[in-house]
């Protein structure tokens, strides 16, 4: 039996990286000079777009940065964690600029984080299907013109992408024929169940995120189909959707070409990309679609802040815009607590015969799904209760159990200078990654520390930030890496919301029926210290330090090339997403959301 199920299980993973293979690289270059459409960035906005501009019959070019999806830790809903850690290429690594308040642990807090894949980030992320609360979509309409963005528009089209194959969801919100899949994890561990149940009995609510009320609580569900993950390359360039879309990977668009028409207006005609070190040009005859790191392909191609602009030696300039004025993100932190016994976690998957088969053929193993647990709430500073501005994520982190001591870890010399751990910590995390982040002995005791224990880890986030930054130029070339400033933490209120929003993560944890099960870190985080007496939510100093060493983005940006009304000044694309000021080019991907939605923004 053992020998029929491992060749079963590998034959399905081999067919199905063929499959990945074929799509990607089948179509090396452009197969003529010019397409209907370009559109660049093959991610969770670009891939539909083009299978939809393909299915009116035009004639679209995709070009994407990135290559084929792995097989094994891209399918997989339960690797989603080590992809972060160990698949670089498939990743844009930015990094945020360094800051006083946040992320000062380790360059590790200020990555930025972004697909370069089929699928974009759609492939890599953390498959939550969270849309956020209706007002996000109203007030779109209300406050900054974005005209046919209220909630009442965008619900049938988030209903057309869907495949709900959760009975129980209300079909007035959810649709069943989607190509992309969404469904409920079933294999919930126990702590899971318990950190619900301990907040049921506080009177929060059960309430599906996406549905009419956000505020409450839900095992949240995610964008997994069959066991595997849901992304737009498998749910729609990969299928029969868009059989006639040219799909070249591999190519980094530098730039959009732009011209003068014959009434002294800037027109896209084109763009310019980058394949294994050679530029080449290809023509657009109706548009250009963005949606691909879309403000620094903008401000390279002459359409951004004119000062800034020319500080950089860039002209033509052809649209003097606000791109890139008001970058949007959510700020987080992870807290991990031990917990007090066994049996609480699903254990590790195992690389073994029966579980690989459980996961690849059945599609009903521990890999196959990735469960979250989300509770919305209003702090003390949001007036709207029905609006909540945080949002409280749990899931369970079982043991990996390593042997690590400080005096016997080996290291060694990094190109940089830098030491880094020789054994026990090589094989779990990128070479490369570990070359830049620079993390101290102390934090890789600490991390260990926790890899050891089975863990809940609770990841407070402020999803309504009233604090706004920027993304600039640091070069002139695409593959030099942004310049990038959330302003984290840069206005009062949201100090005081996050705050509050830690500590009452902290409170849950050492007062609640939840402190049964599981209890805080003994040891404080490198750089920080407990208060001598008191429980932790009540130490504000090292709430505090916590924030400024540890606090993340939680790679949700937006709002850089906003769109709304044409006449307001800190718009860039009008609602049909047009850029102001230039013909025939378009932003589609999130930097064009007026303000950040209080959700994950894959949805």
């Amino acid at each position: 039996m053992l020998p029929i199920q491992l060749y079963m299980t590998f034959t399905i993973i081999w067919l199905r990286q063929q499959q990945h293979d074929y799509y990607a690289y089948r179509t090396p270059l452009p197969t003529k000079a010019s397409y209907d459409y370009v559109v660049v960035g093959a991610g969770s906005a670009g891939a539909i777009v083009a299978c939809r501009l393909a299915q009116k019959g035009k004639d679209v070019l995709l070009l994407e940065a990135g290559g084929a999806q792995d097989a094994y830790s891209h399918d997989h809903p339960g690797v989603y964690a080590q992809t972060l850690l160990l698949d670089g290429p498939a990743f844009w690594p930015y990094y945020l600029v360094p800051h006083s308040r946040v992320g000062k642990g380790s360059p590790l807090f200020r990555a930025s984080l972004k697909g370069r894949v089929l699928g974009g980030s759609s492939t890599v992320n953390f498959m939550m299907y969270n849309r956020g609360n209706r007002k996000n979509y109203d007030n779109f309409v209300t406050q900054y013109g974005a005209t046919g963005w209220g909630y009442n528009d965008v619900l049938p089209l988030f209903k057309l992408t869907e495949n709900n194959t959760d009975p129980n969801m209300n079909s007035i919100y959810h649709g069943r024929n989607g190509p992309i899949g969404v469904s409920t994890a079933s294999m919930i561990s126990p702590i899971d169940n318990i950190f619900l149940e301990t907040l049921s009995a506080q009177g929060i609510p059960y309430n599906d995120v996406n549905g009419p009320i956000q505020a409450g609580i839900m095992s949240v569900q995610s964008t997994i189909n069959r066991g595997l993950r849901a992304s737009t390359a498998t749910g729609y360039l990969e299928s029969n959707i868009c059989p006639t879309v040219t799909i070249v990977t591999k190519a980094t668009v530098n730039k959009v070409l732009i011209s003068w028409d014959t009434d002294g207006k800037p027109i896209a005609y084109g763009v310019q990309f980058i394949k294994n070190l050679i530029t080449y040009t290809v023509l657009a005859n109706r548009e250009v679609i963005l949606s691909a790191g879309s403000p620094q392909i903008l401000m390279l191609s002459g359409v951004g802040p004119k000062d800034h602009l020319t500080s950089k030696g860039i002209a033509p300039i052809y649209a003097d815009l606000p791109v890139g004025s008001t970058y949007c993100d959510h700020l987080s932190i992870l807290i991990p607590v031990f917990l007090k016994q066994n049996g609480l976690v699903n254990p590790i998957p195992q690389l073994i015969p029966s579980q690989l088969y459980e996961d690849d053929v059945l599609g009903t193993g521990v890999l196959a799904q990735a469960p979250m647990n989300t509770y919305y709430y209003s702090t003390s500073v949001n007036p709207d209760k029905d609006y909540p501005d945080v949002l409280l994520y749990g899931t369970s982190l079982p043991r990996l159990t390593i042997n690590f001591k400080k005096r016997q870890l080996n290291v060694t010399k990094t190109k940089h200078g830098k030491k880094l751990p020789h054994r026990n910590i090589n094989y779990l995390f990128n070479r490369e990654l570990l070359q830049t982040i620079d993390l101290s002995i102390d934090w890789l005791a600490y991390l260990i520390d926790i890899l050891n224990n089975d863990n809940y880890v609770l990841v407070p986030t402020l999803v309504r930030p009233k604090s706004c930054g920027t993304l600039r130029l640091r070069g002139t070339s695409i593959f030099d890496k942004p310049l990038i400033d959330p302003n984290f933490l840069g206005n009062p209120v949201d100090k005081q919301a996050f705050l509050e929003l830690v500590s009452d993560t902290y409170r849950f944890v050492e007062t609640s029926q939840f402190s049964q099960y599981a209890y805080v870190n003994p040891r404080p985080i490198p750089g920080c210290k407990y208060c001598d007496t008191g429980p932790v939510y009540k130490c504000t100093q090292y709430l505090e330090c916590l924030i400024m060493q540890t606090g993340i983005s939680l790679y949700h940006p937006v709002a850089s090339c906003k769109m709304g009304d044409p006449s307001r000044p800190d718009t860039v694309v009008d609602p049909r997403l047009r850029v102001k000021g230039v013909k025939h080019l378009r932003v589609v991907d999130s930097s064009i959301y007026p303000t950040i939605i209080n959700a994950n923004t894959n949805a």
